[in-house]
């Protein structure tokens, strides 16, 4: 039986700016990988940021709000999803569903999911 415990995880991407991202995420001393992914069939470099603190959303809102995000996706330890808006005058939190690996020849079946190259693995989120 696996007992792994998942971290609180976070995805966003950066419009572009990724030095300037990671450079941040780095000063930060956050925990992260660029990964592929691809949100309302546009694919996009983005980031998975693995949750280190309690300060660790508030700098991926600031973050995907400076580069113009309208909301970033938290992934809980259950694997839970939810998006989140930057904007105040929207919904906070919508949830979506379970975080689910995928093989590469399911990607075209999804608008949304990620890659990540570390782990040679697929992911996109099951909608309940």
């Amino acid at each position: 039986m696996n007992n792994l415990v998942w971290p609180t995880v976070y995805l966003f991407a950066a419009n572009n700016k990724e030095t300037e991202v990671i450079k941040q995420l780095t000063n930060a001393g956050m925990l992260f990988v660029e990964v592929k992914g691809c949100y309302k069939g546009i694919e996009e470099r983005s980031f998975l940021v693995i949750e280190k603190n309690e300060n660790t959303e508030g700098l991926i809102k600031v973050l995907a709000t400076m580069y113009d995000q309208e909301s970033y996706l938290k992934v809980l330890p259950d694997r839970s999803c939810e998006l989140v808006f930057t904007d105040s005058t929207k919904v906070l939190n919508e949830r979506l569903g379970n975080l689910i690996a995928i093989d590469k020849s399911e990607v075209s079946k999804y608008d949304g999911w990620t890659y990540v190259p570390s782990l040679d693995q697929y992911y996109t989120i099951e909608v309940k």
